[in-house]
């Protein structure tokens, strides 16, 4: 079952709760299958993991709420830690915008060799009449074109993960500055 389909049938059950419940039921679930998506499940993986509808919707109108949605608030020994660390933090912060930077000059460098490699596949027609010449303009041009196809995509899943990293950092950060209210 694919995750739209799980809500619709979420939805469909929860019409007996308010507007307000129903959306609130909807974005934790959906925020559950992201999360685990994000960790690697496939999508139908993340669904099946919740159970079946009927265990969810009993929990939900046994309880009042789900179990495990609790409310958070910022940690106070959290924040005190966060800001006597902002140096080490900072510094990181730094890395990683350094980081971003060298990627946009590989991406920088991709495009140009690809231009480079075109240019040359263009100059091939001009230089016929040196036919060493030429040919051996043209095998650099096809080789620089598909290194950089090949770089390309070594770079998109280098940023792939780059951003998963960051979303893992970030949420990380989220549950060390926040604790749940019981």
């Amino acid at each position: 079952m694919t995750k739209n389909e799980f809500l619709n049938i979420l939805q469909k059950n929860l019409m007996n709760m308010s507007e307000n419940e129903r959306h609130h039921y909807t974005e934790y679930y959906s925020e559950i299958i992201d999360d685990s998506i994000e960790d690697g499940m496939s999508e139908q993986e993340a669904v099946a993991s919740l159970g079946n509808i009927d265990g969810i919707m009993e929990q939900i109108n046994t309880s009042g709420s789900v179990a495990t949605s609790a409310k958070r608030r910022i940690s106070v020994f959290g924040v005190i830690i966060f800001i006597c660390a902002s140096p080490v933090w900072l510094s990181f912060f730094g890395i990683y915008i350094a980081i971003w930077a060298v990627l946009a000059a590989l991406y920088a460098a991709d495009f140009a060799m690809a231009i480079s490699g075109l240019a040359g596949m263009a100059a091939f027609l001009f230089i016929l009449s040196n036919p060493a010449s030429a040919f051996a303009v043209l095998g650099y041009s096809i080789f620089s074109v598909g290194l950089s196809i090949i770089a390309c995509i070594g770079l998109n899943r280098l940023d792939f993960y780059f951003i998963r990293f960051t979303k893992w950092i970030f949420r990380s950060l989220k549950n060390f500055l926040t604790k749940e209210e019981t």
